[in-house]
């Protein structure tokens, strides 16, 4: 016990017997905004749209009606070439609006960025210099749950 009452623990970082001080002693900590922590009613936060984009974050993609259009075609063409392959590309269809998990894997000055949208089957989508947005062809921020 210390001078004042208090017990002396050791601080494991502070290389020496400096005290740890009492819960009552530390600072209080800002409480996270409504954005950061989920609702108390139990709905979907989504992630703050203030939050920065940067290479390597999952985001959500949705698919345009020209996604849709060149993954059907695509997907076409290469069981044509592979005629005697039934392995690729398989995948469910796809749909106008569908969202999928999409990968940074650019950002461009001005908040555009290229993604790696992971469709549901074998093949990937790769779509360039998209913006935030809840429009078909967007990316937006998964919500919280």
């Amino acid at each position: 016990m210390t001078a004042k009452g208090r017990q002396t623990a050791r601080n494991p970082f502070a290389g020496d017997d400096t005290p740890t001080p009492s819960p009552a002693e530390t600072p209080n900590t800002p409480t996270p905004s409504p954005a950061e922590t989920p609702s108390e009613s139990g709905t979907d936060t989504p992630v703050s749209s203030n939050s920065a984009v940067t290479l390597g974050r999952w985001v959500h993609y949705r698919l345009s009606e020209a996604d849709v259009r060149e993954i059907e075609h695509r997907r076409v063409l290469a069981r044509r070439h592979n005629k005697h392959s039934s392995r690729w590309p398989l995948g469910n269809d796809v749909v106008e609006g569908q969202e999928y998990a999409a990968l940074v894997v650019a950002v461009h000055d001005g908040g555009t960025v290229n993604l790696r949208a992971v469709l549901d089957g074998e093949d990937d989508w790769w779509v360039t210099s998209r913006s935030e947005g809840d429009d078909n062809g967007c990316w937006h921020w998964p919500e919280r749950v």
